[in-house]
């Protein structure tokens, strides 16, 4: 029999991500807790994007509600329950007879057989319980702009059809053409992947001027960019309004640094740090001005110099990565180290995994140990992962299978899959804890639900062991 073995790893959220998720949590921003639930749909973490779609649909934003409901009908991240669905999406589809939830009740009231829509981010993707292609096709040369859009979707991904483009094309413009934005929308992003600018700039148009935020929020990227247009920074930030304001939450993440980019080198030349840090992800990530990765880069460091411990973890990440600068792993270890300095966690954990792994400096597993304990202290949630590890394996310490269960527990109890998946493995296999197999495969499912591949793979293997 085959022992399951703990492994390191490491799951780092952007800036960007992080400040969806705190001001869906500080704030109570329903868009912006709709953008954190599909950024951990995104990536399969359903747990979590349950969490934040209620909270999101609670607050009054229809496409939570209309992919909560969905969540309920399918059972994703939850316990299959077609009544609450139905409430859920019953609820917001009498509030707008032209949400996607109602598109979804229908799915769900025919027994969940036909077309139900699953929104993530700026747009939404059709999908079909195998109803025959032509039944689509026939209800759209009758006006059906939903089937126009099922039929298009079905070319695009090459499903119960040959992938073919053109045709995905021809029928989101048909939707398009019967008042359905969402069918302008998809036609613009297939001419955006064609390197089509002139053509998507179009469609994207049709699309805003129906009032459909993701088409205002894609003819504004096309005007920040200068794609196939003079670059129009003020073009782009009427559109980001504009969009905003017809509900694009993307939009709406953007638009301040549109507004206040002014405010925020003013307030920088005041050596106000924090304003450099933001202006330098602003830089960094081309939010409200054309990307300049040098300007960012200097902006980072001025912002770090004066204590803001996240700008010398960006630095550090950016010359690990080599993303705007030229790769350099010393560069990225002094300000991993003033990162940690600092006491910005995430600085701590990348800078022990450099002493862990010895690839650009001496090998210390003491010291990586001692930095993931500080990360673990300074709420760094990955760093108490890494500290479990040292704790389990006796990596730079003497084992101790009580503190790697009080790490790992730390780790799962706020959000990190891998915790619970380690703390699963502890539980069965009795590591300084009574064995309690079901309590393990609860721990290592809700990790593998929240997108943990590894934790996948050892539910597998856990039951093949007890066949």
């Amino acid at each position: 029999m085959k022992r399951i073995l703990l492994t390191m790893g490491l799951l780092l959220l952007t800036h960007v991500e992080a400040n969806v998720i705190d001001e869906c949590l500080k704030e109570n921003k329903a868009k912006s807790c709709y953008e954190a639930g599909v950024l951990y749909s995104n990536e399969n973490r359903m747990e979590e994007a349950l969490k934040f779609y209620t909270k999101a649909c609670n607050g009054g934003d229809s496409n939570s509600c209309s992919n909560l409901g969905l969540m309920y009908a399918l059972g994703k991240g939850i316990g299959k329950n077609t009544q609450k669905a139905k409430e859920i999406l019953s609820k917001d589809c009498n509030k707008d007879a032209k949400s996607f939830a109602c598109t979804n009740l229908k799915y769900v009231n025919n027994g969940n057989y036909g077309t139900y829509i699953w929104m993530h981010g700026e747009k939404g993707t059709l999908t079909s319980n195998h109803q025959p292609v032509d039944m689509h096709i026939k209800a759209c040369e009758k006006g059906s702009a939903r089937d126009c859009m099922q039929v298009g979707f079905i070319y695009e991904v090459g499903d119960l059809a040959k992938k073919d483009t053109k045709k995905a094309i021809e029928f989101y413009n048909k939707a398009c053409n019967l008042n359905l934005s969402m069918g302008c929308s998809n036609t613009a992003i297939l001419y955006v992947r064609n390197q089509n600018f002139t053509k998507s700039r179009e469609f994207f148009k049709k699309a805003c001027d129906k009032k459909d935020g993701r088409g205002c929020f894609g003819l504004a990227s096309i005007y920040k960019d200068g794609l196939g247009v003079k670059q129009d920074m003020q073009k782009a930030k009427k559109l980001y309004k504009k969009a905003c304001d017809n509900g694009d939450a993307q939009s709406c993440q953007i638009l301040p640094s549109f507004l206040n980019i002014e405010e925020y080198k003013k307030s920088c030349d005041n050596n106000e740090a924090e304003k450099c840090h933001d202006l330098a992800v602003m830089y960094d990530e081309g939010q409200g001005v054309a990307t300049d990765k040098k300007r960012a880069e200097k902006l980072y460091k001025k912002a770090c110099k004066k204590g803001v411990g996240v700008a010398c973890y960006n630095l550090g990440v950016n010359y690990a990565l080599g993303d705007g600068v030229e790769k350099n792993s010393k560069e990225s270890i002094k300000f991993y180290t003033q990162a940690c300095d600092k006491k910005y966690g995430a600085g701590c954990s990348n800078l022990g995994l450099e002493y862990l792994t010895g690839n650009h400096l001496k090998k210390d597993e003491k010291q990586g140990h001692n930095l993931f304990k500080k990360a673990c202290k300074l709420n760094n949630h990955i760093g108490c992962v890494m500290l479990g590890d040292s704790y389990y394996m006796g990596t730079g310490v003497k084992k101790d299978m009580l503190k790697a269960l009080d790490s790992y527990t730390k780790a799962c109890d706020n959000g990190v899959a891998q915790g619970c998946s380690k703390l699963g493995i502890m539980y069965y296999y009795g590591d300084g804890v009574t064995i309690n197999k079901k309590k393990a495969k609860g721990l290592i499912s809700k990790a593998c639900n929240a997108g943990d591949v590894e934790a996948c793979k050892n539910l597998n293997l856990l039951k093949h062991e007890e066949k």
